[in-house]
């Protein structure tokens, strides 16, 4: 039985609960940031009403810029964890912050659309898969297609918060990342404007089955909207390897080292979640002992959306689906999914990718 891959819907989110790192030891503790839930108002339904936003965080007379730059492996849940963070960004408060999402992978699509009229052209040759870690370079034209873009959507003023969505998977990606946000603000023809803060959230699966039905899912994209199932499921699957084998995650000593060549070092902020739990929060204010009830009020909105995402009807959702997915066998069509994903899928493939 052979399917061609056509379009799904489903909610890639993991559920999460609240644990934070100890900044001098690099160690998990139980307790994260001091988020006092009172700068958060809400009415009798239970709504959002008012949040106290300083001046140069409100709406479009902003002078701070936010930039979350995500983290992780492809089918981590990654971009579906980007769109909800926009709709309860853009939605909880009175004066709505103006979000956006730029992902490099768009930006791939479109150029190879303009030169090859389709979406991707699968090859088996290494000096044409851009997926191939020797062709990281290829990439790295793309990312900074994708945050110049970012960029001028600030000097438009066209947005408060963008998250650049892509695996930023290396050190060197996530160094060169901090290079051009530096070069933006540093070197803008006009005085500076912007307050740029870059927020970094590394977002882990090593959850099989989540794994599994994600790629599922990645198979019914723009990528392989022409292609069979099987084929797509091959393609995804060597894509994600490749990922894996070069594959740096983002530590600690990293962050504090980098943030210390950033034009503005009190400014950067890091979380990391694995399965959808946080399990890593740092910002420079802890690290200065600057009084934590101090940080910006969008990190603490940023914040709140994680700890909270554990208990949201999203995460819920994701979870029933996966359950039905995969006791989904009954008709032809689910036992082929099924059948397919455990025989690429399988204990050797992941043994060499997410728990290599």
């Amino acid at each position: 039985m052979e399917l061609n891959s056509t379009s799904t819907s489903t909610t890639s989110l993991f559920s999460l609960q609240s644990l934070a790192s100890s900044i001098s030891e690099f160690n998990v503790s139980n307790t994260a940031l001091n988020v006092p839930a009172t700068n958060l108002q809400q009415d009798e339904n239970g709504d959002y009403i008012e949040l106290n936003f300083p001046p140069e965080t409100r709406g479009t007379t902003s002078i701070s810029k936010y930039i979350i730059i995500l983290v992780g492996l492809p089918a981590s849940g990654k971009s579906t964890i980007s769109k909800n963070l926009i709709d309860f960004l853009s939605n909880c408060t009175p004066k709505k912050l103006k979000c956006g999402v730029f992902n490099a992978g768009q930006f791939r699509r479109m150029d190879t659309y303009a030169k090859f009229k389709t979406m991707m052209k699968i090859t088996d040759n290494s000096q044409d898969d851009i997926f191939n870690p020797k062709n990281a370079y290829k990439k790295d034209i793309y990312a900074k297609r994708t945050l110049t873009k970012m960029f001028e959507s600030f000097v438009n003023d066209d947005l408060d918060i963008a998250i650049f969505d892509a695996t930023n998977s290396t050190i060197h990606r996530r160094q060169f990342i901090l290079k051009e946000v530096n070069d933006f603000v540093l070197n803008y023809s006009t005085p500076m404007m912007f307050n740029v803060k870059p927020i970094f959230l590394q977002v882990d699966c090593t959850l099989t089955l989540n794994i599994k039905f994600n790629m599922h899912n990645k198979t019914f994209n723009s990528d392989y909207f022409d292609k069979p199932y099987e084929h797509a499921l091959l393609d995804f699957s060597r894509r994600f390897k490749f990922y894996s084998d070069q594959f740096e995650k983002l530590t600690n000593e990293e962050f504090i080292g980098n943030m210390y060549h950033f034009y503005n070092p009190k400014n950067c902020f890091y979380f990391k979640m694995v399965n959808g739990y946080v399990v890593n929060t740092i910002t420079t204010e802890q690290i200065n002992q600057v009084d934590i009830s101090q940080i910006d009020p969008v990190i603490k909105l940023i914040y709140e959306f994680l700890i909270q995402y554990h208990n949201s009807e999203q995460d819920k959702s994701y979870r029933k689906q996966v359950d039905e997915f995969f006791q989904n066998s009954a008709d032809e069509k689910g036992e082929y999914y099924i059948n397919t994903l455990n025989q690429i899928l399988n204990e050797d493939y992941f043994k060499q990718t997410v728990f290599s």
